[in-house]
């Protein structure tokens, strides 16, 4: 895979991606983070988007289906153009590629865009591990994994969460811990849209301190959605008892008020015909 296009160390090296950057992907992540490419009009043809790799061009689960927005669900019609995932499996240099490479030329980019505003070499997408220091001791430490979205000096640049990077700028997007599952990248001015999606570890903490399976906890969180709706709709058919109730009173209330008016009109026929 490493004979197409540049050499790996050189292409790397020349882009200026740091000798730390990588894609293996980290440990503390299920599986590797998911780029899901999708169309911003209708039509779009779908060759604007070629990989070098097609290891990843299915949505793994349903899961990550359920993230897609309203038509973009591999249907007729989709918008979805292609799925990648941040490892050296999508690089068209194997495994010792340090980063994914996004651009319009096809000898170098592993996601080729055929777009005039991508360049030819546009942005590079690689993990790190960031070692991040406790505030309450100095001497605590942990080791962070980040996805880093490096700009390459394109004129059109590259924009994270609608900001746009500095030239040859980077973001560290937080692998974990972070409050966004979910960010968008652009290209120049292609008409795609890049989502990264964030797969939360396997297990994670919640607020009595026990440690759930996140399926366990998504069963959990879907019980009480149930319960809240049944409850919804228990309050709902006792208000519409209720009005039934006072409607069916207010007919009572209204037919004996006939009877005493035809009672009433009764008695003045009979005193008419005393007066006789």
């Amino acid at each position: 895979m490493s004979t197409m296009g540049e050499p790996a160390s050189d292409l790397d090296q020349e882009i200026g991606i740091p000798p730390e950057a990588t894609l293996t992907i980290p440990s503390q992540l299920p599986k590797p983070l998911q780029l899901l490419l999708i169309s911003l009009t209708d039509i779009i043809p779908s060759s604007i988007v070629a990989l070098a790799s097609p290891s990843s061009t299915t949505l793994d689960d349903d899961n990550d289906k359920r993230l897609l927005p309203t038509g973009t669900s591999g249907t007729t019609g989709s918008r979805l153009l292609s799925t990648i995932h941040v490892s050296s499996e999508s690089s068209m240099r194997g495994t010792v590629a340090r980063s994914l490479i996004v651009g319009r030329q096809a000898s170098a980019a592993d996601v080729r865009i055929d777009h005039k505003s991508v360049s030819r070499r546009h942005t590079a997408l690689y993990y790190k591990h960031k070692s991040s220091s406790s505030s309450s001791s100095s001497s605590s430490s942990s080791v962070m994994p980040v996805l880093v979205v490096r700009d390459l000096g394109g004129k059109h640049g590259t924009h994270v969460d609608d900001s746009r990077l500095e030239k040859n700028g980077t973001v560290e997007l937080p692998l974990l811990g972070g409050n966004n599952r979910e960010h968008t990248i652009r290209f120049g001015n292609a008409p795609l849209v890049c989502r990264a999606i964030i797969v939360p570890p396997a297990s994670r903490k919640i607020n009595d301190g026990e440690s759930l399976p996140s399926q366990q906890q998504r069963k959990r969180e879907s019980n009480t959605i149930a319960d809240e709706n049944e409850q919804m709709q228990q309050c709902q058919i006792s208000s519409e008892q209720a009005n039934n109730t006072k409607s069916t009173s207010s007919g009572s209330e209204k037919e004996s008020e006939n009877d005493v008016n035809n009672m009433d009109a009764k008695d003045d026929d009979d005193d008419d015909d005393d007066d006789d």
